[in-house]
């Protein structure tokens, strides 16, 4: 016999809290409450009706009722009827009774659980009930589904729900059709003969969703087909600004979103701004299944004045779209805020102050602030940079998110807006100057009608100045092959063999690792011999960061191709290096290579 319970054994109860029914005053003296449950047969079949009475007897109050749950059945209460105890009619007792009316879904031995019952203030219970669910004389078992709703828009989520009426089993096995072409699976749910699917819709037409197949231990079914419509997204397309406040010199945000569309069919085509602006990049481009893409640029302000952004045309989702224009103002210089609040802070701090000629200096940039309680933090707008005079200056990546920061005993938060290294190229005391950013922070407070957006309003802060002392290279124990990298470097070389024919080719292969930008190494000097013509080298750079500390490596490709017979030596290449941890040089070489050549119709190998 299957119990009337949850999956993993834990019994669940619909808590029916009435309002107390009270029994006027009778004759009858009330016995001790009892109460007890019963059906009026204990064997059916599938789709009957069962009647499921629960009496309480002796008892002037009936104050709570809570009824097991009924996994396997509809049933809803039919009667809630009171007889009241009277001497003089010859009924003994008060009685409630409760009637539900059960429908059975599958056949199977079941026990309905026991009613929990508060009268006159004491705790009742009732004994569960046998019952036997046989399956419906020539009923056919079949699977019923439905699709809710049957036409829709890409993006928009459905259900598909499948019932087995009929079978002689309280639990099946449900196989989902394959919907994998139009609409993607996110969450299925339900028990014994029901099961349902949440989908989202992925792509527009008219699609046949596969019949649901279902297994028990009486055979397979299917369902019959169904038919759903998509219908293209609505295809809306936004422009912003990323900033409040716009000078000149400042660079600032651009933002174009398609709203209905995963992806952009191509890029958009961006107005004539070379009045009052520059594009400077490509910032970020971002695009999802949820039907929203969108292309970040960064602009540099050029001229002050009210200018207008014209529309940007944007193809998506088969369609052709333009933005509205949006108005923009370029000051002169920003107005500093005077008296910041203290949680809001522009930092621009170097990883050293003491350095040699060609030594890098990272310098990060980061808008630092305390944890909100409510919403999020402030986010970058507007920035300018320092000229950064005598120095050369290559860009890192940012570290994505947010880090945690103590900053003179405060704990705050840090968005990281830049990182670059400044290699400085003359030595003396060179100094950087600050850089400006608008501070963004949005009022959760209020909407803006227009835009459905939170107000947002600016705080323009000031990074501090620094100075960096650049000391020049030692003269001193400096090798001939030096060409300015400062930090270590290693050479490795290769050819493919050392016996060819005149006309034949050699591939030399040179990798130089270094510690900081590879980009900025020397391309190394090799003096071929005589007797072969050289190609322009295959150049490949691979630069990575772990833990701030960047290296890599170079490599390099040369085809040699053989010309005269003869014995020829490639020398080792030879690259040199300043070691500021140790401050000294050092030099790394290759491996040479002694390449034999033979005439053409010669032996090559």
């Amino acid at each position: 016999m299957s119990a009337w319970s949850p999956m993993d054994g834990t019994r669940l109860f619909v808590a029916a809290t009435l309002c107390s029914i009270l029994v006027p005053g009778a004759t009858a003296r009330a016995q001790d409450p009892s109460a007890r449950a019963h059906v009026d047969r204990t064997e059916v079949s599938t789709g009957e009706t069962l009647r499921l009475v629960v009496e309480i007897s002796g008892a002037r109050t009936l104050e709570r009722v809570v009824q097991p749950w009924f996994f396997d059945a509809s049933t809803s209460r039919s009667a809630v009827a009171v007889k009241v105890g009277d001497a003089d009619a010859g009924v003994a007792d008060n009685v409630f009774s409760l009637s539900y009316d059960l429908v059975f879904r599958a056949a199977g031995s079941f026990e309905l659980g026991s009613f929990e019952i508060t009268a006159d203030g004491q705790t009742l219970e009732t004994e569960p009930v046998a019952v036997q669910v046989n399956p419906r004389d020539g009923a056919d078992v079949t699977v019923e589904v439905s699709v809710a709703p049957d036409r829709i828009r890409v993006g928009d989520d459905f259900r598909l729900e499948a019932e087995v009426v009929g079978s002689a089993f309280a639990a099946s096995r449900f196989v989902a059709p394959d919907v994998f072409d139009f609409a993607d699976p996110t969450v299925a749910s339900g028990r014994g003969t029901t099961r349902r699917w949440n989908l989202r819709a992925a792509v527009a037409g008219e699609f046949v969703i596969p019949p649901v197949r279902v297994t028990d231990p009486g055979g397979t079914y299917e369902s019959e087909p169904l038919t759903v419509v998509i219908e293209p997204p609505d295809v809306e397309v936004q422009a912003t600004l990323g900033s409040g406040s716009i000078w000149v010199g400042g660079e600032f945000l651009f933002e174009v979103e398609v709203s209905g569309a995963a992806e952009m069919d191509e890029e958009p085509v961006l107005p004539e701004t070379g009045e009052f602006a520059e594009l400077i990049a490509l910032e970020r481009s971002r695009s999802n299944m949820s039907g929203r893409a969108a292309r970040e640029y960064r602009f540099r302000a050029v001229r002050a004045g009210r200018f207008e952004i014209g529309p940007v045309q944007v193809t998506a989702g088969g369609r052709t779209l333009a933005t509205d224009p949006i108005s923009i103002t370029v000051d002169e210089m920003p107005t500093l805020e005077t008296d910041p609040p203290g949680s809001l802070v522009y930092l621009g701090l170097p990883e050293k102050t003491r350095a040699y000629v060609n030594e890098p200096v990272v310098v990060t940039y980061s808008l630092a602030y305390g944890r909100p309680a409510t919403g999020f933090g402030p986010r970058p707008g507007t920035r300018s940079w320092p000229s950064f005079d005598g120095f050369r200056v290559l860009e890192r990546q940012p570290w994505g998110g947010f880090e945690d920061l103590n900053l003179e005993g405060r704990s705050l938060e840090q968005d990281m807006v830049r990182r670059v290294t400044l290699l400085p190229g003359e030595p003396g005391l060179l100094s950087v100057g600050r850089g400006i950013l608008e501070a963004r922070r949005d009022s959760f407070g209020g909407l803006r009608r227009a835009t459905g957006r939170a107000e947002t309003s600016s705080v323009i802060l000031a990074s501090e100045p620094f100075t960096v002392e650049v000391l020049p290279l030692p003269e001193e124990g400096r090798p001939a092959s030096f060409r300015g990298h400062v930090g270590t470097l290693s050479v490795a070389s290769w050819v493919d063999r050392t016996r060819v024919a005149a006309g034949e080719t050699v591939t030399l292969e040179v990798k130089v690792s270094a510690d900081g930008h590879v980009e900025t190494l020397a391309d190394p000097e090799i003096a071929f011999p005589d007797g072969f013509t050289i190609s322009e080298p295959e150049i490949s750079t691979d630069s990575r960061e772990r833990r701030g500390v960047l290296s890599g490596s170079r490599t390099y490709i040369y085809r040699l191709t053989a010309v005269d017979p003869g014995t020829y030596r490639i020398p080792a290449v030879e690259m040199s290096f300043f070691d500021a941890g140790t401050e000294s040089y050092g030099t790394a070489r290759g491996h040479p290579f002694t390449i034999a050549v033979v005439p053409a119709g010669g032996e090559g190998r």
